[in-house]
């Protein structure tokens, strides 16, 4: 098996199974080979990437429910045939995201700006 197949090989697995055991039983590659690779910083920095890639990925693929997520919790809160507590777990839901999305979003509006008043300085 070639150097950089065995990489990807480790690398897929490494994304796929949440564990190392898993990912070395899955690929028949010893546990000792998979944590060696690991300690190698050019394929750290590839295995991260692609991680980072996954979830970026995947906080797109959300975004785009984001819509969809909300009509439904609004519509079963507004749904006077659903029960009481059901509507008001759905309106609790509506707060807390509202909640969560202002914090951040103002978490994001102050780290932006110091990352400027850090470029000014």
């Amino acid at each position: 098996m070639a150097k950089n197949n065995k990489e990807e090989i480790i690398l897929n697995a490494l994304l796929v199974y949440p564990t190392i055991r898993q990912a070395s039983e899955a690929t028949g590659i010893p546990e000792p080979t998979i944590y060696l690779k690991l300690r190698n910083d050019n394929f750290k920095m590839r295995y991260n990437e692609a991680k980072r890639q996954i979830l970026e990925n995947t906080v797109t693929f959300l975004q785009t429910k984001l819509e969809e997520a909300t009509a439904t919790i609004v519509n079963i809160m507004n749904n006077v045939e659903n029960a009481p507590q059901v509507r008001i777990n759905a309106a609790r839901s509506v707060f807390d995201y509202y909640l969560k999305l202002t914090e951040q979003a103002e978490l994001l509006r102050r780290i932006e700006a110091l990352e400027m008043a850090q470029i000014d300085n």
